[in-house]
């Protein structure tokens, strides 16, 4: 893929970038938001959906490039869908629905004139998730939560606490006590990986995240010093491990032979139990996250203490409790001349998405957040030990400042992204009051949390940013004279270090969510359909109920209404065979600078058993799509008599492939796919006639769909 008119590099070691720091040392100062386009979006719904991206003004821009992907597609299209001048601070996509989530890619293109002879070319990027009212996204699946034994009755309470939130907000919860393990032990690691993968096992993919809870078994692997000192080599801490449930054999321990490593921890030798690799053998499926309390002597309250006061804040934050404030503060003590990685970009890259570019303050750390305002988001970076970050502070600070009212925080310096030592600055965050809730070591690799903003997990973007080793999300590009096509200023994508410090359940936007009574499901009068009822939530008001309905209580859920409704009662004249589950779940239609999407509980669901009601035959295999002809978008309905493999492709009247919509195993019933009237490289097709081919199992049948100029 070619997103940018230079080939893309990633520096294979520090060496490189000293060689090209020195290059670039000389030139004017830069700022680190410079290397940032810092986006929000306005949304609205009439006359006609619109998306318009908006962004800061950079006085050495000369172009600017967009482009747009569904957010489950792996990759950019070719070629940008629209190209700006220097002039542009706003875009207008027109081509939207509501209910859909695009995502958006902003590179700018900029030349700082130093001298009449000379310059420094650069790009900067910004990435943002939209929507107009994003429909809820399906239940999240089951987290595992991973106990120390020895941390399990002093934390009972608070952790019952957790599950009721978790199960609340669609969780499924499952809870397994492992043995405490202070100092490394290889065995001890496997066994905890052999615990996630049969629990996996249970019901495959369905596993989405493991929260790991005082003091269980760290990884360690690699021979790798992403902070750049020759002292640091060795293995490093690697929970990611634990997330890799499909290359489990992949990881080696017979090649790496370093034992020479400054911390006792980092030396890595065969047959040692600390994995060999490097680089990331498979891609991440699990998100991890891990608050672990042991050896903190700086903080005078026990183990137990610190993870009761986290689980507290925890729930504060989830009930709603917590009053933040959807911003945050950059405290930057590298800046992009010396350093022209730019690390701070990361964080001008991320606040504005939640509250806008007026939220973000350039501060310092723990002044900003010593206040009476609780931050969602803060960044520091500076020069580190295992417990400070020059121009930042210190573990004494975190232990010692009355408050630090920052929620999801990003840190970067030397050595302390190397979090499993004693009194660990990044932990430290975590062991702070009243706030604070994950942290993550941000720049090497930079991470991107922009999904959050229109409702998706820390974990989902921890995943994201773990398997960012293609460069999918790039951060800031230099020209330089050694590298004419351009040097990709960042280490770490793909190592095995990169990891996340708290809940990864959590999510941006939180507060209690509407709860429902008895869902009554009863075959109408008329033997046309079933009629689901439900008593609304007496204590917080939804936004709109959305309706799903599958063949099992643990089935898989389908989403029959694809616009909010505000009544109490709805109607499935679908008849389907056997007996049905239907499940109801209020919503609170959410808003931030990226746009707006419903938040939806887990809801209640009821069953219904169909056989004998008049009428009630299994459905045959039919499909349809509507509206038809089509102007925007076209939703494709496909009822099956029972579950089968469903591919859906789209041809043109002269029978080429277009795009492939569906490749993948539908439960029976209808299910339904949503053709945005373009194809496979994101460009909208000319108007005329579309055959859609839909094969479930061994039958086949099509549609034929008109695009409308």
């Amino acid at each position: 893929m070619t997103l940018l008119p230079f080939a893309r590099r990633f520096a294979p070691a520090v060496i490189v970038a000293a060689i090209l720091l020195a290059a670039l040392s000389p030139a004017r100062a830069q700022e680190s938001k410079d290397f940032a386009v810092m986006l929000r979006a306005d949304v609205a719904k009439a006359p006609r959906p619109a998306i318009t991206l908006h962004w800061n003004r950079d006085a050495y821009t000369t172009s600017y490039g967009i482009w747009r992907k569904a957010p489950a597609d792996a990759d950019w299209p070719q070629a940008p869908r629209v190209t700006l001048d220097s002039t542009a601070t706003f875009w207008t996509d027109t081509a939207v629905a509501v209910g859909t989530a695009y995502e958006y890619q902003v590179i700018r293109q900029a030349y700082h004139k130093l001298t009449d002879t000379t310059g420094l070319r650069y790009y900067g990027s910004g990435y943002i998730l939209s929507g107009i009212e994003r429909l809820p996204q399906p239940l999240p699946g089951r987290v595992l939560l991973l106990v120390d034994s020895t941390m399990m009755n002093a934390v009972s309470a608070k952790l019952e606490q957790l599950e009721s939130d978790l199960i609340r907000e669609g969780w499924q919860v499952t809870r397994r006590l492992v043995p405490r393990t202070e100092k490394f032990d290889g065995a001890a690691v496997k066994a905890v990986k052999a615990i996630i993968m049969a629990e996996e096992s249970k019901s495959p993919r369905n596993l989405r995240s493991v929260f790991i809870i005082g003091r269980v078994a760290v990884p360690y692997s690699g021979e790798i010093n992403p902070d750049g000192h020759p002292d640091h080599l060795g293995a490093w801490p690697a929970d990611l491990y634990y997330g890799d449930i499909d290359g489990d054999a992949s990881w080696t321990d017979t090649q790496v032979n370093n034992a020479d490593a400054g911390r006792e921890e980092n030396r890595n030798v065969p047959g040692d139990g600390k994995f060999d690799q490097s680089d990331m053998p498979s891609t991440v499926k699990l998100a991890v996250g891990r608050v672990d309390f042991y050896n903190m002597p700086a903080f005078t309250a026990t183990e137990a203490d610190l993870l009761n006061a986290y689980l507290a804040k925890d729930h504060a934050f989830r009930s709603g409790a917590m009053r933040v404030k959807l911003g945050g503060v950059v405290d930057d003590n590298f800046g992009a001349t010396s350093y022209p990685e730019a690390f701070a970009s990361a964080g001008w890259r991320t606040i504005p998405l939640f509250g806008g570019e007026n939220t973000t303050t350039d501060g310092d750390f723990f002044t900003t957040l010593g206040g009476d305002t609780t931050y969602l988001w803060a960044y520091g970076c500076g020069g580190g030990t295992y417990t400070s970050a020059g121009g930042i502070g210190s573990t004494t600070d975190f232990a010692t400042k009355p408050v630090v009212r920052g929620v999801f925080t990003m840190l970067f310096g030397s050595y302390f992204g190397d979090w499993d030592s004693q009194n660990n600055f990044m932990r430290a965050s975590l062991c702070s009051a009243p706030s604070t809730l994950t942290c993550v070591w941000d720049a090497r690799p930079q991470w991107y949390f922009h999904h959050m903003a229109l409702g998706e997990t820390i974990g989902y973007s921890t995943i994201l940013s773990q398997n960012n080793s293609n460069g999918v999300y790039i951060p800031n590009v230099y020209f330089t004279q050694q590298y004419p096509n351009g040097v990709l200023y960042t280490f770490g994508n793909g190592l095995v270090h990169a990891a996340l410090l708290g809940d990864p359940t959590l999510r941006a936007l939180m507060g209690h969510l509407p709860t429902l009574g008895v869902v009554a499901v009863i075959p109408t009068t008329e033997g046309k359909g079933v009629r689901i009822t439900w008593q609304p939530s007496p204590a917080v008001q939804p936004d709109g109920y959305f309706i799903y309905w599958a063949s099992s209580k643990d089935g898989i859920y389908h989403l029959l209404n694809t616009t909010a409704i505000t009544a109490t009662e709805y109607v499935d004249s679908t008849l389907r065979a056997d007996s049905v589950t239907y499940l109801v779940r209020p919503a609170i239609l959410r808003t931030t600078a990226s746009g707006t999407y419903y938040d939806a509980s887990a809801g209640v669901s009821g069953g219904v058993r169909l056989a004998g009601v008049a009428g009630a035959a299994a459905p045959t295999f039919a499909c349809t799509a509507a509206p038809n002809p089509a102007t925007r978008s076209t939703m494709v309905s496909v009822t099956l008599p029972v579950a089968a493999h469903v591919a859906i492709d789209v041809h043109d009247i002269a029978g080429r492939h277009v795009r492939r919509l569906a490749d993948a195993g539908w439960e029976a019933g209808t299910s339904t796919a949503l053709w945005d009237l373009r194809d496979a490289n994101g460009s909208r097709v000319s108007p005329g006639v579309y055959i859609l081919r839909l094969t479930a199992g061994e039958r086949i049948n099509t549609i034929k769909v008109v695009v409308a100029p």
